[in-house]
């Protein structure tokens, strides 16, 4: 019993020499770049978005103003054609015939104001407002951060920070194999 006790201390470093890392550096590069290119096609497809409604909103909203102007011209017609019914020069289908005409324009114009209003509300959601933007007025888009601005923000990313500082493992082998 005079021996004395031993104690033992396992110390574990992984080294990888199949250059992994350097693939996980590159493979998050990639990754920012990737959420890069999906940021810059999001607001490529708003702006197509938003000026695809603007057009929609402008068409619509010259739509109604020819039904309205129309609207006038037809009226007088039914008018014309209720004198000619009291006077007996018109059938009363005729008279009734052209009421219908003008009660379908009706319809066709109030279907047009809802369809410029949906398009209004739509136009001004694109554009960050609240209530209605008509198509007359101009047309701002909410501001893209650029591109340095997005790559800072991806630079902050765990995985990506946590990568750069350590050394390549492939890099020491490598430079004490060209010694």
């Amino acid at each position: 019993g005079r021996g004395a006790p031993t104690n033992y201390l396992r110390f574990t470093l992984p080294f990888d020499i199949s250059g992994r890392r350097g693939r996980e550096l590159d493979a998050a590069a990639t990754g920012v770049r990737a959420a890069t290119s999906e940021a810059a096609a999001g607001a490529f497809e708003r702006t197509i978005d938003a000026l695809r409604v603007f057009d929609d909103t402008a068409r619509a909203r010259q739509q109604l103003e020819l039904l309205i102007a129309a609207r006038a011209e037809l009226a007088r017609a039914v008018e014309v054609a209720r004198q000619r019914g009291k006077a007996g020069d018109a059938a009363g289908y005729q008279v009734q015939r052209f009421e219908v005409e003008l009660a379908q324009h009706d319809d066709g114009i109030a279907s047009a104001r809802l369809e410029l209003q949906r398009l209004r509300l739509r136009l001004a959601a694109l554009v960050g407002r609240g209530g209605e933007l008509d198509a007359t007025t101009s047309l701002a888009l909410p501001t893209v951060p650029a591109i340095d601005v997005l790559l800072s923000t991806a630079t902050g990313r765990g995985d990506l920070r946590a990568a750069r500082p350590r050394p390549d493992p492939a890099a020491r082998p490598a430079s004490g194999a060209g010694r």
